[in-house]
């Protein structure tokens, strides 16, 4: 009954007498279950002598069944100038059925209501800052269009009392946090709270990995709940039951995790790091490994990787997981030291090049006495490639401007 009588107190000032007309209503509650006063607003609001919006915000904390089907039942009979507008973080259970056929209700859902580039623009316009095109594209990138994160922004630039977008950016971190933990979070129950903190640490969620990584079987349940309930956690399109969090949220989870639970991140990161291995997914594997600082597991995994990038000549991937290594795995990998050689040899850093085909060498003569034959033939083939591949590149470099000297002097 308190929510209808707040309805009838809003709506007093559309028409007057509303509020008393209905009074008499809240005493049985067989006419509240009547809607009689549903009848009397109804027939009151008829009388309204313009157009006018009644707007429900925070609609997904009404789970009362009663006031739901006295909703659906006003909808059905809405006067000509009423206009209903409901806010709410996930689906309403109402039923609009009729109302979607008939064109009379509009759903506006998460991407509709992300800004794009020209209504950015317009919308610090309005704020008195005019954005030249490369702040409006990285403002654009880091708040993907929403609008609380835009406010968030307009508000430190008029703090610092400039206008400077990019150097706002990092200020308003701080007001969309607060914003995210007492407009959020604070709102979800426990068990999502937990399972969101727990998820952070992904880049993409599935209810398979989500389940290895939390321990939770009803994850698949939780992650559409989430995507839901809230424009933080987004579906990926065609990508069945894959999802993502916004990166601003993302980033204001992990930052709460490694305040309040830090000693849970590694065991995360393991977990998501088996699971990647289990399926195939190395180089998630090996991120995973690092990040949780499992090395040794992740130098694993990337000496068996390695072959494959060499064969490609693709060492960009390869070398940002190399360097996050403890130096001692690096200094004793006969892999990792062909690899710098090469590496090396490419950009035409031969003294660095000659420098780690010494080290792979002394690392082979080392491992040969102990190692099986077979080791030692391929140790040979790989320091026979990297040798002459460091050498052909060398001479190449030193032939090239002779012959362009040579040229130019005909």
């Amino acid at each position: 009954m308190t929510f209808w009588r707040y309805v009838c107190a809003a709506l007093d000032k559309i028409v007057g007498g509303i509020a008393k007309d209905t009074e008499y209503v809240w005493a049985s509650s067989e006419m509240v279950k009547a809607h009689i006063h549903l009848n009397i607003l109804i027939d009151r609001l008829a009388e309204a002598p313009t157009d006018f919006l009644l707007v429900l915000d925070d609609l997904h904390e009404i789970t009362e069944p009663s006031i739901l089907k006295g909703l659906s039942y006003m909808m059905d009979y809405l006067p000509a100038k009423m206009h209903l507008i409901l806010i709410s973080r996930r689906e309403p259970e109402l039923d609009l059925a009729r109302q979607r056929i008939k064109w009379q209700a509009q759903r506006l859902g998460e991407q509709d209501l992300r800004f794009q580039e020209e209504e950015i623009s317009r919308f610090y316009q309005a704020r008195g800052y005019t954005l030249p095109e490369d702040e409006l594209k990285k403002v654009e990138s880091y708040t993907e269009g929403w609008a609380a994160a835009m406010v968030a922004v307009a508000m430190s630039m008029e703090n610092a009392g400039g206008d400077n977008a990019l150097a706002a950016l990092p200020q308003s971190s701080r007001d969309i946090e607060e914003y995210l933990h007492d407009e959020v979070l604070s709102t979800w129950m426990p068990e999502r709270r937990a399972f969101a903190l727990k998820t952070c640490l992904l880049d993409t969620l599935s209810p398979a990995l989500c389940e290895a990584v939390t321990g939770e079987v009803s994850s698949a349940g939780l992650l559409k709940e989430i995507s839901q309930g809230s424009g933080f956690l987004n579906a990926l399109a065609g990508q069945d039951q894959t999802y993502q969090y916004h990166h601003l949220f993302k980033s204001f989870l992990h930052k709460l995790l490694r305040e309040t639970a830090p000693h849970e991140i590694p065991r995360l990161h393991r977990r998501a790091g088996c699971w990647f291995q289990a399926q195939g997914r190395m180089p998630e594997a090996i991120e995973h490994f690092l990040n949780g600082g499992f090395y040794g597991e992740a130098f694993e995994l990337m000496e068996h990787q390695s072959d494959d990038i060499i064969d490609k000549n693709d060492f960009g991937r390869l070398l940002s997981w190399i360097e996050r290594l403890p130096e001692g795995y690096r200094r004793n990998s006969f892999k990792i030291a062909v690899i710098y050689v090469l590496y090396y040899a490419e950009n035409g850093r031969f003294d660095l090049s000659r420098q780690w085909l010494n080290r792979m060498k002394t690392i082979q003569a080392e491992r040969q006495a102990v190692s099986s034959p077979e080791w030692s033939a391929y140790s040979r083939t790989l320091s026979t490639m990297a040798a002459s591949m460091r050498t052909r590149n060398e001479l190449t470099s030193i032939s090239a401007p002779e012959t362009l000297y040579g040229v130019r002097n005909e």
